[in-house]
């Protein structure tokens, strides 16, 4: 399992993946560190105690930012578009008469994480919006950046606004794909370059230093190959112990001929052939002795199946593209687990005949080989239901299918009935609600911004400044945290008292 292990050695393994209910009380925690710092600063400027008092002004942002690091965020999976400017459409009539006295009352209501979480869902679709306007393909790179960001911060402290340019940048650069900063400013709306990497530092140590995102697209295509190389029958897709068995990727090959498609099982699970079928014999299981129909109607079967995977491959690839990017499926899953779980909603029988092929063991008998290549409802015929490892996988594999399920209406696609109909009408009256929870939600975060945090810009500059002069080191690691030129001519003078005039040596001599 080489590739396992080498997952398992990567960042987003070792940093960025939780179980749920430790992404839980992560995001939990981070809302109530949050809470605190907002509280308090919105007292401090109501009591007018450090108005233009710059470097208070710096040193309490660094704070909060490396308190802030320890938990913060929000998302699980909701949210939809609305203007993002605080709308003119109210939650409810009680709603909207509280956010109004919250603004003048001396107890400030802060974000909830659900509430955190509507948010930055809206923001994850703005940025695939302006990467699509602006034509970048770092689109899923640049959410996960946000997702992470928010991890370790709260929109409450850095209005996600202000970061998601930020983030999209970051990803063009470390996605091999860089665009001028100027050009880049000059795509998006009412920004300049000095707003764009004004939060640069900020989202760099949001991310801990980790660029990396194993994204899923790169498995889907493996996949999505296999199944085509499974379908050539010349012994290519199956499991490498077993890929010169030409006589076992025959009966794979004749066997895939006769999955059903999800649409003549309500549940999407296989079910068996039924007697006298002209797709497959009457005991669903001896295919050694079937007679084909001719060369045509093979070709004609073959081709349906290439066609019916790469539909599936369509399919999947959107909901990589969406659903995954939007939910928590790159915290709690792996990148195998989640191409899986969306090839799982697309086409359920052929991708449980994938895993049957992929899990075969080559020390069964020959008779579990039979079973292999045939679909029965009985356990014994099933492939042995080829031990507990893929049990547990399906039951991975349903979870991620479930979550990112859960965001599907509200991105527009068919209910479970079928009926794109039906599906948009109830995806329109959801949409209309959560564009007017959008609007409260914005409502609000203007009354429990941090006003420490406002001015990204003018932070940067401060801290630039204090940089400069030699003043106190910045948590951001300017300067390598030593506070800048004044610190770096001190270390000289205390090596040259020691006796070090130049570490490296003198001026070379020609």
């Amino acid at each position: 399992m080489a590739e396992d292990a080498s997952y398992r050695a990567s960042t987003q393994y070792r940093l960025w993946s939780f179980t749920p209910e430790a992404l839980e009380l992560l995001r939990a925690n981070t809302n109530a560190l949050a809470t605190e710092h907002v509280k308090a600063a919105i007292q401090r400027r109501r009591q007018g105690l450090d108005v233009d008092d710059g470097e208070t002004t710096t040193r309490d942002a660094d704070q909060a930012r490396n308190e802030g690091k320890k938990t913060n965020g929000a998302r699980r999976d909701g949210g939809r578009t609305t203007n993002g400017n605080g709308g003119q459409y109210g939650h409810d009539a009680d709603a909207d008469a509280d956010a109004d006295a919250d603004a003048d009352a001396s107890v400030v209501v802060c974000l909830t994480v659900a509430e955190e979480d509507q948010l930055l869902v809206y923001y994850c679709r703005k940025a695939m919006d302006l990467a699509d306007f602006c034509g970048f393909p770092t689109t899923s790179t640049a959410v996960q950046y946000l997702k992470r960001f928010y991890l370790s911060n709260s929109p409450m402290t850095y209005h996600p606004k202000s970061i998601m340019p930020c983030a999209l940048f970051l990803a063009t650069k470390t996605e091999n794909h860089y665009c001028p900063l100027g050009k880049f400013a000059a795509k998006v709306p009412k920004t300049t370059p000095e707003d764009i990497i004004a939060a640069e530092m900020l989202v760099t140590q949001g991310l801990r230093f980790t660029f990396d995102v194993r994204h899923p697209f790169r498995a889907l295509e493996g996949g999505f190959m296999e199944l085509l190389a499974l379908l050539d029958g010349n012994g290519g897709g199956l499991p490498p112990a077993l890929s010169g068995n030409k006589e076992l990727a025959a009966r794979v090959k004749e066997k895939m001929r006769t999955i059903e498609p999800r649409e003549a099982n309500g549940s999407g699970s296989r079910r068996t052939i039924p007697p006298g079928d002209q797709t497959g014999s009457d005991d669903g299981m001896d295919i050694e002795g079937e007679e084909g129909g001719g060369e045509e109607e093979e070709e004609a079967a073959d081709e349906r199946m290439a066609a019916r995977i790469r539909s599936a491959h369509g399919k999947a690839k959107d909901l990589l593209k969406h659903e995954a990017q939007l939910t928590d499926a790159y915290f709690l899953y792996t990148p195998a687990q989640i191409w899986l779980a969306c090839f799982l909603q697309v086409d359920e029988p052929l991708l449980l005949f994938y895993l049957d092929v992929k899990l075969f063991s080559p020390s069964l008998s020959s008779s579990t080989s039979t079973s292999m290549v045939t679909s029965t409802t009985s356990p014994q015929d099933d492939i042995e239901a080829p031990t507990p490892l893929k049990m547990k996988l399906l039951t991975h594999l349903r979870s991620a299918a479930a979550l990112m399920r859960a965001l599907r209406p509200a991105h527009g696609s068919n209910g479970a009935d079928g009926s794109a109909a039906g599906a948009q009408a109830e995806a329109e009256r959801g949409m209309s609600a959560q564009i007017k929870e959008l609007e409260y939600i914005d409502r609000k975060l203007f009354q429990c911004q941090n006003p420490d945090m406002l001015d990204l810009v003018g932070l940067a500059k401060a801290k630039q400044m204090l940089w400069r002069k030699g003043g106190p080191g910045t948590a951001d690691g300017e300067g390598n945290g030593e506070g800048g030129e004044g610190m770096r001519q001190d270390r000289k003078e205390k090596g040259k008292e020691r006796g070090i005039e130049d570490p490296f040596g003198g001026a070379l001599i020609s």
